[in-house]
């Protein structure tokens, strides 16, 4: 019962870590518009702003349940710091969709959002880096923690999430 119920997880979290890589990229895609609407004074481009920060929140709730496949997979073999690195995660991803849901609401304009966010997405970034540590140590995932040093920059998020995806979806 406990492996079929770990085997349905890792698969659910196979296509949540796609889907938050492809949500990820989109958001990336909004933000550079944005970022050429502000070079430009583009008013209209402007506003894909708020389109980036509806899907960094997306994107960091399909992170979750990968959260818990990792620590699956990690916890025979590091319990202690896969704990610690699965309870980083699970409370830089909440804080991060927290903060963008306050600013994306109304209730926080960037500038008192920006700092606090800037400090949940390090958060994350420390998962990241904890668990592609562990996952090489333990020899679990190849090129575990370049991946996860390459999603710790926003850049490359979308590669990671869809790499770690196909990875857990093919059952290796």
């Amino acid at each position: 019962m406990s492996r079929k119920h770990s085997d349905a997880l890792v698969y659910f979290a196979g296509w949540c870590s796609i889907a938050s890589g492809i949500v990820s990229f989109i958001g990336i895609v909004f933000l550079i518009a944005m970022f050429i609407g502000f070079s430009t004074n583009n008013i209209g481009l402007q506003r894909y702003g708020m389109l980036n920060d509806i899907c960094i929140i997306i994107q960091y709730l399909l992170a979750l349940p990968v959260t818990l496949a990792l620590y699956q997979f990690q916890k025979a073999y590091a319990l202690l710091r896969s704990r610690v690195a699965m309870l980083i995660g699970i409370a830089g991803m909440i804080a991060v969709v927290v903060l963008q849901w306050l600013l994306v609401s109304g209730v926080l304009a960037f500038e008192e959002q920006v700092g606090f966010v800037m400090i949940a997405l390090l958060v994350v970034a420390i998962w990241l880096v904890i668990t592609g540590y562990v996952a090489r140590s333990t020899g679990n995932i190849p090129r575990s923690l370049l991946m996860s040093l390459l999603a710790a920059f926003y850049l490359g998020y979308p590669i990671w999430a869809i790499w770690l995806g196909r990875l857990l979806l093919s059952g290796k």
